[in-house]
């Protein structure tokens, strides 16, 4: 059942255990304004992907990304240029009016090729601060880009990857029977207090060699790769209590 509020839609989406569920509600609710169908771009400049978005049903199709990369798309797509020059959601009837070159109305006609008729585009942030591109698409001409249109489906889309997010961060802190050892838990401590291996080394004694090696060796524990996931991973296992 859709949301028919931003308020609703939060209360709602904390409700969703899976991303599956969330995506069905979220799909539900853009619905409401038109719009069927949907894709997020990591705004790196790589390429175009998504929580799933090569498969069909919601998502831009699998056809659609198969041409998408052939061509070459991702260098060109003004759609996804605007994401990293504006922080307000935009409607590709924007997009349209501006002086493009024939590569990026191809892009553009492409999309109209594969039943995606109006869209709407906005840049939204994680939970991990990073920027992500949100791209809602319809087969209708006349799905709604008004202003508070615009306003209520940025909301959706914000609030959309931030439950995400917490949903795959939920799943990757269930860990079976991981433990750290008492260096381990000390070294990370001290990482979550901003210590450079260094300056941890010099506190406790020790080279800054054992410091790399009882980090590694957390970090393989707790399968991840950065300072900053494993301190964030460990504090959700209970694990250490910064």
């Amino acid at each position: 059942m859709p949301a028919t509020n931003i308020m609703e839609f939060i209360d709602q989406s904390h409700q969703q255990a899976t991303v599956e569920d969330l995506v069905s509600l979220f799909i539900d609710s853009i619905a409401v304004f038109g719009y069927t169908k949907f894709c997020s771009f990591t705004t790196d400049g790589l390429r175009a992907e998504s929580h799933h978005v090569m498969a069909d049903g919601p998502h831009y199709s699998r056809e659609f990304f198969d041409v998408y990369e052939q061509r070459n798309f991702i260098d060109h797509d003004p759609v996804y240029r605007l994401f990293s020059h504006r922080r307000r959601p935009f409607s590709w009837a924007e997009v349209s009016v501006l002086a493009l070159t024939r590569k990026q109305r191809e892009v553009m006609e492409t999309r109209e090729q594969f039943g995606m008729k109006s869209g709407v585009g906005t840049a939204v942030q994680s939970c991990d601060r990073a920027l992500v591109g949100m791209s809602l698409a319809s087969p209708h001409a006349d799905a709604r880009y008004d202003q508070q249109a615009l306003g209520e489906l940025f909301a959706l889309c914000n609030q959309f990857q931030l439950r995400r997010s917490s949903i795959l961060w939920e799943e990757e802190l269930r860990l079976p029977n991981v433990e750290l050892s008492a260096r381990e838990k000390e070294m990370l401590i001290w990482c979550s207090q901003g210590k450079s291996n260094r300056v941890i080394a010099t506190i406790l004694g020790i080279s800054e060699k054992t410091v790399e090696f009882h980090l590694a060796s957390s970090f393989r524990k707790l399968d991840v790769s950065s300072r900053t996931c494993a301190v964030l991973k460990a504090v959700g296992l209970k694990l250490i209590n910064p």
